[in-house]
């Protein structure tokens, strides 16, 4: 997998290639800002992880933002991880957090022409230090803007990070929130889960969690047909699709939706036309969007 270059556009420079160079006009540095807002609207994504038809997990939240105010890492709109209150009886629930330097965070909020990826952890927290055994439990993500906080055009995607693999794509958010109820699948949690580390909350209450994440996240700012992360939707990209097309049952990084929006394990006119879609689009040139 190719690393992402870091060379995200800012406002100064959008407006200077779109609305400033077509027009010929000479705009204030509030007027740049003001319309580099209208491009980059405020988003606020929520994403829950849900085990389903296993009531005795509540569900862990995690939002991610995009406003004004946000910064980089630690700062305003950020808030931390607390164990969640109160505790179902059997006092569990699933855990998703963003990790940045010195902070779990619940709510990570950037900026709002922010492309920064936001990496996220799931966890499982428990009352007891005891193993927990699942017997095969469903595992999903639910996935809403809140509010109407949609980042307006800014693609945004979610893949899975797998050791020594690399990503895998999941799901086109805004597909998946428009064709399945916003719902992703991962795989099922099946087996005994131990090795339990002990913490406390805010008002000293102890509790315990797994010594490690049961899987890792990725939220990425760029158009699902962009397999070589390199900016742009181009020919390059074209031949990862033609590489696996009209294969089916098959795991192929070009099977980027299906027939309700998210991954199928097939290569067909789904993911083709997902890709046309956003054929030439660039990610650091809000115009192209």
């Amino acid at each position: 997998m190719m690393k992402r270059q870091n060379n995200q556009i800012t406002r100064r420079e959008f407006l200077r290639k779109g609305i400033i160079a077509s027009a010929g006009l000479v705009v204030g540095a509030k007027a740049v800002e003001a319309l580099a807002d209208y491009v980059h609207q405020s988003g606020k994504l929520s994403i829950e992880n849900a085990l389903i038809n296993y009531g005795d997990f509540d569900w862990g939240d995690h939002n991610t933002v995009h406003a004004l105010g946000g910064t980089e890492g630690d700062g305003p709109g950020d808030d931390d991880y607390h164990r969640p209150i109160p505790w179902n009886p059997a006092g569990l629930t699933t855990k998703i957090i963003s990790r940045i330097p010195d902070h779990e965070l619940k709510q990570e909020a950037n900026p709002l022409n922010s492309l920064t990826p936001i990496n996220l952890e799931l966890n499982l927290v428990s009352k007891l230090d005891v193993p927990i055994t699942l017997p095969d439990v469903e595992n999903e993500l639910w996935c809403s803007f809140v509010k109407g906080n949609t980042f307006n055009k800014k693609p945004i995607c979610l893949y899975r990070k797998i050791p020594g693999k690399g990503l895998k794509f999941l799901a086109d958010i805004r597909k998946a929130i428009a064709k399945n109820k916003g719902i992703i699948s991962l795989p099922n949690l099946n087996g005994t889960f131990s090795n339990w580390v002990r913490k406390e909350d805010i008002e000293g209450e102890k509790y315990f969690e797994l010594t490690k994440p049961y899987d890792y996240l990725q939220i990425i700012f760029d158009f699902p047909g962009n397999f070589d992360l390199h900016s742009r939707v181009d020919l390059s990209d074209l031949t990862y699709m033609s590489k696996d097309w009209r294969e089916t049952d098959i795991n192929s990084i070009a099977d980027i939706s299906g027939p309700n929006g998210i991954p199928d394990k097939n290569v067909d006119f789904h993911d083709f036309s997902l890709f046309a879609r956003d054929y030439l689009k660039n990610i650091n040139d809000p115009n192209t969007w």
